[in-house]
């Protein structure tokens, strides 16, 4: 049954004589802000309009690794967070900064290049040091005495290019490596004292500075 007007123009519910209609399904696809036609049945176009999307959410990407030079084009992964959260445990190619141990060599480059230990309190420095007249040692940046840093950069011990060990420092409480052995003296010598070798095996007290 369908309502509509006979030949005189009167309405009513009427015996529908066309018993087939077409229906074409529609290819738009939806999307906020825009009006589509869904499909066409019978010759009318069946639309759907959507409003203008309520969520201004931008979503980007993920990211899972730390090449990336684009500050807003991804986001970190959860897995690169877990690995940057502990270096050391995470990751066994990095080493923390303090409390951790490494295995192997480490290898500073260049001349003027130094490890440093410093003291931060006083400021005092210790350095593995190389320079570019070919030295290579421990460097100190200065001294403490218990109230006041002095800067005065120097060797504590170090090797030169002829292989010999040097020290830019003076050296107090050094002493002679003694050794004892039995002697005959041509006189009696107190325990103590300086002697000479006389030239025949015998010794005698030394009377003069050497």
């Amino acid at each position: 049954m369908v309502w509509k007007t006979d030949a005189n123009g009167v309405p009513a519910w009427r015996a529908d004589a066309n018993t087939t209609y077409s229906f074409t399904a529609g290819t738009s696809t939806l999307a906020w802000g825009s009006e589509v036609t869904l499909a066409t049945c019978g010759g009318l176009a069946i639309k759907a309009k959507l409003p203008a999307n309520p969520d201004t959410n931008t979503w980007r990407g993920i990211n899972n690794n730390l090449t990336s030079q684009n500050a807003t084009a991804t986001s970190l992964s959860a897995h690169q967070g877990y690995l940057l959260a502990n270096g050391s445990a995470r990751d066994n190619t990095k080493v923390l900064k303090a409390g951790d141990t490494m295995t192997g060599t480490l290898t500073v480059s260049g001349s003027g290049k130094s490890i440093a230990c410093k003291d931060t309190v006083s400021t005092v420095q210790a350095s593995l040091h190389s320079n570019n007249a070919g030295n290579h040692g421990l460097y100190s940046n200065g001294f403490y005495n218990g109230s006041a840093f002095t800067a005065s950069a120097k060797w504590i011990i170090y090797r030169n290019t002829a292989g010999n060990a040097n020290t830019g420092l003076k050296l107090y409480g050094a002493v002679w490596n003694d050794y004892a052995e039995f002697r005959e003296t041509l006189e009696v010598i107190a325990p103590g004292r300086c002697i000479y070798e006389v030239g025949d095996d015998t010794m005698k007290l030394t009377t003069e500075r050497l």
